[in-house]
Order: C-alpha cells, then sequence, then structure tokens
C-alpha cells in the first residue's frame, strides 16, 4: 500500500530526455568527479569527466572537453565489467551488424551511492516475438537484477525483450554492489522485422548499443538528481509531450504476456505551470482480449461509419462493461483470464459519464483518445502469463501513444 500511495505523491516525473539538457548542468565541477556527465563534441553520445589517463587507463576514449579534462566514452561488448558512471554496451561488430550464433554478456557491478540503473536503447533490432508473444529463447535479450528476479517487465516470468527497441528506455532499482548482468543469446537464424528498418544487411542480422547510466540518488550532483526516477516507474517521461511505446512494437509482432509495469509521465522541474491532465491519443493500439468469457456480439459502427457485427464489444475497446441484451448478465472488459489491459483513471471528454480505468481492445476508448484525471500521471501495463498454446489475436500488436500534458486552468 506505501509503494501505490508513493506512487500518487509525485510531483513531476522524468523523461527519456537527451542527456544536453542533463549535463549543462554539471559541467562546472571537478574532474575527477567521475558522477560528472557530459556530451560528445560531434554527435549525442554521453560519458564522464575524467583526466585524460584515467580516461586511457580504463580503455576509454575522447570524445571531447570537459574543464581541465575530457569527456570519456566507454565501450564494452562481451564477456565485460563496467563500474562506470556511463556504459556503451555493444554488439560485437557494432555499427556494423551481425549474423554469427553468439551468447553476449556485460556485468554492471553497482557503485557506491547508485540506486537506479538506466537503460537507453540506442540501437536494438533483434528477431522479434513467436505467436504467443514470447522472445525466442534463442534470440533475445534479458536483464538479470537482483531486485527484479522474474524479469524487469515485472510480470510472473522472464520473457526477455526481443524484436525493435530502439528509443525506448527503462528504470531498475539497485543497491550498492549489486550485479546486475545484461544477457543477449542470438541464434544468427531468426528473422528480424522489417517493418521499421532499412538498416540491417539481411532479415537475420542482428545489432544492439546500450546506453547504461548509474544513478545516484539524492546526490549533490545536479545532473543525477535530474536523471533519478521515483521509486516504482519502469519508464519516466517528463518532456511535456511525446510518445510511449510498448516494449518489441514493430506494428506487427504480437503483445508480449507477463507483464505489469508502471509508466509515469510528468512535468520537468522547472515547469511552474498548473498541469490539469494528461492527454493520451493512439496511434497504434492492439491489448489482447481474452473473449471466451460469455461476451456477446456487438452490433456498433466503426470511425467510418461502418457497421461492425460479430465483434465482442470489449474487443472493441469503446466499453467497460459488456452486458448480454435481456439476460442482465455483465462482463467486465479487460479482466479476463487472458486479457490485457492499460491501466490509467481516465475519461473521454467528448462522452459524458465515460471515466474508466481498464482499456483495452482494439481502440483507447470510443475515440482513441483519453484524458487522465490529474495526478498522479501514471500508467499500468499489464499481461497475465498466458499458455503458450494461446495465440495472440492479430489485432493485438501492443500501443503506441502520443502524449501531452495538459496546462491552464484546471
Amino acid at each position: 500500500m506505501r509503494y501505490f500511495l508513493f506512487l500518487s505523491a509525485l510531483v513531476g516525473v522524468i523523461s527519456a530526455l537527451p542527456f544536453q539538457a542533463v549535463v549543462d548542468l554539471a559541467l562546472n565541477t571537478h574532474v575527477d568527479d567521475m558522477t560528472t556527465l557530459c556530451t560528445s563534441d560531434t554527435d549525442t553520445s554521453t560519458g564522464f569527466c575524467a583526466t585524460a589517463q584515467v580516461c586511457a587507463d580504463a580503455k576509454g576514449r575522447s570524445i571531447g572537453s570537459c574543464g581541465k579534462g575530457v569527456c570519456c566514452k566507454i565501450e564494452s561488448s562481451c564477456a565485460a565489467t563496467t563500474t562506470f558512471p556511463v556504459t556503451y554496451f555493444t554488439s560485437p561488430s557494432y555499427p556494423d551488424s551481425d549474423t554469427m550464433d553468439v551468447s553476449c554478456n556485460l556485468n554492471v557491478q553497482v557503485s557506491r551511492k547508485v540506486c537506479q540503473l538506466r537503460v537507453d536503447f540506442v540501437d536494438f533490432e533483434l528477431p522479434g516475438p513467436e505467436t504467443d508473444g514470447r522472445c525466442q529463447q534463442t534470440n533475445l535479450f534479458k536483464i538479470f537484477a537482483p531486485s527484479n528476479p522474474q524479469g524487469i517487465l515485472g510480470g510472473d516470468e522472464q520473457i526477455g525483450l526481443c524484436g525493435l527497441n530502439e528509443g525506448q528506455h527503462l528504470y531498475i532499482p539497485v543497491e550498492a554492489s549489486d550485479v546486475v548482468q545484461m544477457h543477449f543469446t542470438l541464434s544468427g537464424t531468426g528473422t528480424v522485422p522489417n517493418s521499421r528498418v532499412a538498416s540491417l544487411s539481411s532479415q537475420t542480422s542482428y545489432k544492439w548499443n546500450l546506453k547504461i547510466t548509474q544513478v545516484e540518488c539524492g546526490a549533490d550532483n545536479e545532473a543525477m538528481n535530474f536523471l533519478e526516477a521515483p521509486n516504482g516507474c519502469l519508464q519516466y517521461f517528463q518532456d511535456g509531450f511525446g510518445t510511449i511505446m510498448s516494449f518489441n512494437m514493430d506494428g506487427i509482432s504480437p503483445f508480449s504476456p507477463s507483464q505489469d509495469y508502471w509508466i509515469c509521465v510528468g512535468q520537468k522541474t522547472d515547469d511552474l505551470r498548473n498541469a490539469c491532465g494528461v492527454e493520451l491519443r493512439a496511434q497504434t493500439f492492439g491489448i489482447p482480449v481474452d473473449n471466451n468469457n460469455n461476451q456477446v456480439d456487438a452490433t456498433n459502427t466503426n470511425q467510418d461509419g461502418d457497421t461492425v457485427n460479430g465483434v465482442p464489444a470489449c474487443q472493441l475497446g469503446t466499453v467497460l462493461v459488456n452486458t448480454r441484451p435481456g439476460a442482465g448478465q455483465e462482463a467486465q472488459c479487460c479482466v479476463a483470464r487472458n486479457s490485457a489491459s492499460i491501466g490509467v483513471v481516465a475519461r473521454d471528454d467528448t462522452i459524458p459519464g465515460s471515466e474508466r480505468y481498464h482499456y483495452c481492445g482494439e481502440r483507447l476508448g470510443a475515440n482513441n483518445q483519453i484524458v487522465t484525471n490529474p495526478r498522479p500521471y501514471v500508467l499500468n501495463v499489464r499481461s497475465p502469463k498466458w499458455p503458450r498454446s494461446w495465440q495472440v489475436p492479430e489485432y493485438a500488436v501492443g500501443f503506441q501513444l502520443q502524449y501531452k500534458i495538459n496546462t491552464g486552468s484546471c
């Protein structure tokens, strides 16, 4: 209960923000303080401030200047261990793609004062999941952390990540001296979803580049304070507007089982405007509904005004409760045995009395657009551990939501 009370007290939550805004706050600290972040002089790469000798001894390379020292970038691949505040973990031939079978891991030794790891998916193109939404055991990425023994997505099994995840990020709670293992397993024969990929040389080639930042909590370092996420948030968005996507999302691959995590949205700490809610608009929305729950077929019209017959009302995503006409029987949507959902207290402003918590099916409410109640701005992504024999419905490809924080008079 205290965990959820903490979530409800959130004042603002921070996002997958480019580090330039962060490091500008902290460039005046000493070069021997390796928690001072910095950016490259030529691209968006992130490093930490160090003397040239310290950087060379760490097998890093200078990507710019930092006070009287250099901005040091650490890049590691397979069978490596890192203790540095920022490390890039790449596939063996990166930036080129690979096709060989490989088992590749990086061990992150958590430093003193660090309470979170932030993982940014700079590049991530792996074979996609199977028809039940689970990643292939020979083609996936897993994170093994003491705080998440069942996997970082919070469900009942370690399903891993696969497919396309470029631009995603996540936080892992840690304690000093923890060892967190990042592990890739690739067969070299799996097919990578190519609906959004033009960079790979073949359908079976793969590559990855992860930026791993050790975040100090309650530190004097302003940059670290800026990156720190509230407890309980797997993802943390701060910009006034942006995009939130499900993992492994490519518009074709099925939504994954065994998920139970929180996405947090809020204002930047220096934004003093009054926030009234978050507007969520679905660009893509398909969250699986288990229709074996005595649900009745609905006769409705879609957004084009065409009649939709023979589709269970819950699957349409437009209602909260499916009522059997004349029988008084009700089936609540989104909570059947194999149903998944996005949980957020929100409403459709064009429909009086439309406030609800669970959203699932083929639409995000009647108009694919909802507005959340005032704080906390948190979304719960949940899916059960459905049987491997259960084939995820074709429409259930996950979600891509455009969000915007509404400010002004509430």
